[in-house]
């Protein structure tokens, strides 16, 4: 059971009535410098995969003959009586600025609290019926442009908070966004606000928010507004490039960041007519975080953009030797050089014949030689390093290579010279002969088939543009 892939700990605390409880949260506050590093050592999770795990919890807690053992379980690991489950909505009116901040703070507090670690399980609420989904039609289609899956969103009618409060190993919370004064018939649970983000008049409701600082009213344009600000303010990382989670192919949707941005920008703009002088709804707040939304568009659409071109995760050996490559000297010693956005270990995960399916598409074109350039960037777990690594690939002779012209190397002297002029001084590569960026089981399968030379490239700035002219130079002379 899991609301956020990240780690996290949490002493427990006693209430007035003896309860062990969760410690008591401070959700519009940086987290502390140790647990900063702990959230920026992993990705975000993507907004479905949260609601899926929000879902899947709050089945395990409240639903079923085995949810009272399971919450018991939990408790028991973590030293608790109680588990929190934090039910987090906005006004009955259920306009985008409630749903966005509802759905974005769930996400947000997951990631610098997650469940079970943290003993709070936050959920996000539409506060009203699913049926009435369709009365909001900009904020279906904005969920859908930001890649949140409607039927995962958790409406009023399936979270069932009376349930929920009447749970032995549950103990209710509830934290106010858009609003700040419930209406009638949720009143029953002002004594459980834990929390409130909202713009509109302060109803000086729910003093127990004052105490504990858990608590922003404050007049602006959008209540989105507010939420951004707490969260560029204290973990701006959970809206950058670095916490993009990994490329889901089954489900391709912009990353949980951007996808982020595109709700809070779009609420804003709902929110103050586009931020018309006419209407004069936007407050100097609103106006900063538009400028921060613009920034963080450029960055996280370009990164995004990028890594998904650069992903080659779905591609063969065949297909990665096309999509991007260059080819060379006519009849004597055609060869192609393939620059390749990966690492020569990952490449040669995927495909355990790598050498041999070189050799196959090298001799179906009637080539000489490959030459593959490879350029990767470290995960941030591995350093975030950017590396560059070459791999020569020249068939060996045999009945079935390709018949060569007279006055031409054989293949091994071939070799010899690819080398020899990668290798010099003058080229400026600064290259290290590397065999063990390759497998042994990868070499041992190509062993046979081709000369293989494998590099760690120093010289981070040289690539196919220096690499194709000296290649043209050395086999004119050849």
């Amino acid at each position: 059971m899991s609301a956020s892939t990240s780690a996290s700990t949490s002493n427990p605390s006693s209430s007035s009535s003896g309860d062990r409880l969760p410690a008591p949260l401070s959700l519009f506050k940086a987290p502390s410098a140790e647990r900063m590093a702990e959230i920026e050592a992993n990705h975000v999770p993507p907004f479905n995969a949260f609601l899926d795990s929000v879902r899947g919890c709050l089945k395990e807690l409240v639903a079923g003959s085995g949810s009272e053992a399971e919450a018991a379980a939990i408790c028991q690991k973590l030293n608790l009586d109680r588990v929190s489950v934090v039910v987090i909505f906005g006004n009955e009116a259920c306009d985008a600025d409630s749903q966005v901040c509802a759905l974005v703070l769930a996400w947000y507090l997951s990631i610098l609290y997650p469940f079970p670690q943290s003993g709070y399980l936050f959920v996000p609420m539409t506060n009203c019926p699913r049926s009435q989904s369709v009365l909001r039609a900009d904020v279906l289609y904005l969920f859908r442009q930001a890649g949140v899956d409607v039927a995962r969103v958790l409406y009023e009618d399936e979270v069932d908070v009376k349930a929920l409060s009447g749970r032995q190993n549950v103990d209710l919370r509830v934290i106010l966004v858009d609003h700040n004064n419930m209406r009638a018939s949720q009143e029953w649970m002002a004594d459980r606000v834990i929390g409130v983000l909202d713009h509109h008049r302060d109803d000086k409701l729910y003093p127990q928010t004052e105490a504990t600082g858990n608590r922003i009213v404050q007049v602006v344009g959008s209540c989105t507004t507010l939420l951004a600000d707490v969260i560029f303010r204290n973990v701006p990382y959970v809206l950058s490039a670095d916490a993009f989670p990994p490329i889901d192919h089954s489900n391709p949707v912009p990353a949980s960041p951007l996808g982020a941005i595109m709700m809070l920008h779009a609420t804003l703009l709902l929110d103050t007519n586009n931020l018309s002088p006419v209407t004069q709804k936007n407050r100097p707040l609103d106006d900063a975080m538009y400028a921060k939304y613009m920034s963080a568009f450029r960055s996280l659409d370009y990164s995004d953009l990028k890594r998904r071109r650069a992903d080659v995760s779905q591609l063969d050996t065949t297909q990665l030797l096309q999509k991007d490559t260059k080819y060379g000297q006519g009849d004597e010693y055609p060869h192609l050089i393939a620059s390749i956005p990966d690492s020569l270990q990952a490449w040669s995960k995927r495909d355990v014949n790598l050498l041999p399916n070189i050799v196959r598409r090298v001799k179906e074109q009637n080539l000489r030689f490959a030459i593959c350039l490879l350029a990767y960037t470290q995960s941030k777990k591995e350093g975030g390093k950017y590396h560059r690594q070459i791999l020569v690939v020249v068939p060996k002779d045999g009945p079935d290579a390709p018949k060569q012209p007279e006055g031409t190397l054989d293949a091994a002297k071939l070799f010899d010279e690819i080398r020899r002029a990668l290798e010099q001084k003058e080229a400026n590569f600064d290259l290290v002969e590397t065999p063990d960026l390759l497998p042994e089981e990868a070499h041992a399968r190509g062993k046979d088939l081709a000369h293989v030379a494998v590099y760690e490239q120093r010289n981070l700035h040289a690539t196919r543009k220096q690499v194709a002219p000296l290649m043209e130079q050395l086999l004119s002379k050849l």
